[in-house]
């Protein structure tokens, strides 16, 4: 038996399906915190790793920072994503006051080349001034193979934008995507709701 959900448990299921909490990882050296990504986070080639760390007035006036990401194995690679990293205590940084801390946060979104090799991956934090790095393991998922169900338009000969050249009732790919995953959130939100 299948059992339907009201409209707002249904929203407060998918809000908790989407929801991602972050927790603040301390750095080894504990000038400052680390927002993302998480350790063991899953990230796709192609996609953006977002790096995000905080540090408050009680970080040390020398502090400098790097951040790296290295391949772990046999053949590894490290690249910058932000050699020197900004670390700047300045307005446009500053948190909403929290109380007695004041925290400023920068954040570098490093795109990750769609040619990465998926596998696992080290993002490191170099301290500069006590050279003590914090290293958090990610994971790095192929990137998603590009497909459309409409073809293109140097695929049909055509110069127009739209594949029917009538502007009408025309479907883009994102669309078809979009409702696609949308089905999928529903089925599972009934598949979820079958096991109450």
């Amino acid at each position: 038996m299948v059992r339907l959900l009201s409209l707002p448990t249904l929203g407060a299921f998918l809000y908790a399906a989407t929801s991602t909490v972050s927790a603040l990882t301390a750095s080894a050296d504990g000038q400052f915190n680390i927002q993302s990504p998480n350790s063991f986070g899953i990230f796709v080639a192609g996609q953006i790793l977002p790096v995000t760390y905080q540090l408050d007035d009680s970080t040390s006036s020398g502090f400098g920072l790097n951040v790296y990401i290295a391949s772990t194995g046999t053949n590894v690679t490290t690249t910058a994503i932000a050699a020197p990293a900004n670390v700047s205590k300045d307005a446009a940084s500053k948190m909403p006051d929290n109380g007695s801390t004041t925290v400023y946060q920068h954040t570098v979104n490093y795109a990750l080349p769609a040619t990465t090799v998926a596998g696992d991956y080290q993002v490191i934090f170099e301290s500069t001034n006590t050279k003590v790095n914090t290293t958090l393991p990610i994971t790095i998922r192929a990137a998603v193979a590009s497909s459309s169900s409409v073809p293109s338009s140097s695929a049909t000969g055509s110069n127009s934008a739209s594949p029917s050249g009538n502007g009408k009732n025309d479907e883009s790919a994102a669309s078809v995507v979009s409702t696609g995953f949308l089905g999928a959130v529903i089925a599972s939100a009934a598949v979820v709701a079958a096991a109450f």
